[in-house]
């Protein structure tokens, strides 16, 4: 049973460790390059696609990063009422 508690608590450390680095993948990879563009007929300014592909990114591994820490934490709690009920 301590085997099984361990390995749930090992799993929860790696995913919610994984999870922070994929939330602060705009630390890691930042945009280099203007992030404006032209000015449009209207007198707005465009944003440069390759930064709304940056930004767009960023976006996607924020949220895959928050599942994984949040799916990290549950196998935590997990671990916790594992060791509760076995007693020790």
């Amino acid at each position: 049973m301590l085997d099984q508690v361990r390995r749930l608590n090992i799993a929860g450390i790696l995913l919610t460790l994984f999870g922070a680095f994929c939330s602060a993948y705009a630390l890691f990879n930042g945009y280099h390059g203007p992030e404006y563009g032209n000015v449009t007929a209207d007198g707005s300014v465009s944003k440069m696609p390759g930064y709304e592909l940056w930004e767009s990114r960023n976006e996607h591994w924020g949220y895959a990063g928050l599942a994984l820490v949040l799916i990290g934490r549950g196998l935590q709690v997990c671990a916790l009422f594992v060791k509760r009920r076995s007693g020790r």
